[in-house]
């Protein structure tokens, strides 16, 4: 009886078959592994906020994509809230925490800076929240002076949302930060 067909032909088939699956996997890891794209209004943006006397993003921080948001933030901020939270006696220093920018539309952005302090504010479950101000900025991207600043506050001095960036300000001057 004659043979189906060449093995030689068999294991080359099997061999193309084996390569294409290989090259399918390559190219899906590589999309998922793949760095996200820098986003737009990044660190490239910090002259301009200057310009409008919010605050930078620093060199060493890093980006990552939360839905349309993306937030930046010190790669060893998180390190600082993993650790105790420290005592009446030896307490966490307060630390600048994370920029929030959102596109609102193609000339508008909305960056929110914020802020933790030392002491806790309140514990949800076993979540403890620290007390943290955050200061929102809406501007236009073309034109300088067109900004509208708020702040919101949880402290155990001061609780407020949709208040004063002045007085949010006090409270980081406060805890040794500063708001340019």
């Amino acid at each position: 009886m004659k043979p189906l067909a060449n093995p030689h032909k068999i294991s080359n088939l099997i061999l193309g078959v084996v390569l294409i699956c290989v090259g399918i996997c390559c190219a899906s890891l590589t999309k998922i592994f793949s760095p996200q794209p820098a986003p737009k209004y990044g660190k490239e943006f910090n002259l301009e906020r200057s310009k409008r006397g919010i605050p930078i993003i620093p060199e060493n921080w890093d980006y990552f994509y939360s839905a349309d948001i993306v937030k930046w933030s010190d790669p060893d901020s998180y390190w600082k809230l993993d650790e105790d939270w420290g005592s009446k006696e030896n307490p966490r220093p307060p630390i600048y925490y994370q920029k929030q920018v959102v596109i609102i539309d193609d000339n508008k952005l909305k960056e929110t800076d914020a802020y933790l302090g030392s002491d806790i504010y309140e514990v949800k479950g076993d979540v403890a929240i620290p007390e943290r101000v955050l200061i929102t900025c809406i501007y236009h991207v073309d034109d300088v002076k067109d900004l509208s600043c708020s702040a919101e506050v949880y402290t155990h001095e001061i609780t407020f949302t949709n208040g004063s960036v002045n007085t949010a300000k006090d409270i980081l001057k406060k805890w040794g930060l500063s708001y340019p």
